[in-house]
């Protein structure tokens, strides 16, 4: 059986993927630069986490996943809100999310431009994930 974050990151590509708007990329861990002709797109990356004992027999797990907004716009941070504002209320709120998760929520975010090009815009949004789930289990 998969891990709970592997299930997480599974229904997560999923949930963003329907809400994206067309043309929208949406990867997962991807590694190597964006052309200029994938943009718009969102890259999801799993980052640290952290786990403390609840209970002799439970875990509580907190997982911060960034997603990271690619997109060539003016004005850059303008479109970077569109798109977030697009996929948040489904990260939030979605139910196979919830049956997996106690709590999903935004942790912080933050913007970067391209000096060589103002139009790249990076968004890049930090979500904590936290679970609670069996000392024996991931």
């Amino acid at each position: 059986m998969a891990s709970i974050l592997h299930q997480v990151l599974d229904r997560l590509d999923l949930v963003l993927k329907a809400n994206v708007p067309p043309g929208t990329s949406v990867w997962r861990g991807r590694t190597d630069a964006q052309s200029l002709a994938e943009a718009p797109g969102i890259n999801v990356l799993a980052r640290e986490g952290n786990v403390e004992s609840f209970s002799a027999e439970m875990d509580l797990h907190q997982v911060f996943i960034d997603l990271r907004f690619y997109l060539r716009a003016e004005p850059g941070d303008a479109a970077a809100e569109v798109l977030h504002a697009a996929v948040h209320p489904a990260v939030v709120t979605d139910a196979q999310l919830a049956a997996l998760c106690e709590s999903r929520r935004l942790a912080d975010y933050s913007f970067e431009r391209a000096e060589a090009d103002t139009t790249v815009t990076h968004k890049s949004v930090r979500y904590r994930f936290t679970y609670l789930i069996p000392a024996t289990s991931l």
